[in-house]
């Protein structure tokens, strides 16, 4: 019962969580952010002007 409950727990622990998961740059979540939201490019990065 402990080997079922440990194996199902770490399961649930590594799922991909899709609600967490940003679809790209027209997401409701860039577009709308919430106060303490930040994003930004790496310097010297390809996508860095």
């Amino acid at each position: 019962m402990v080997a079922s409950y440990t194996a199902n727990l770490a399961a649930f622990l590594v799922l991909d969580r899709p609600e967490a998961s940003i679809s790209g740059v027209n997401d409701a979540r860039l577009r709308n952010p919430q106060d303490g939201f930040a994003y930004a490019t790496v310097k010297g990065s390809a996508v860095d002007m």
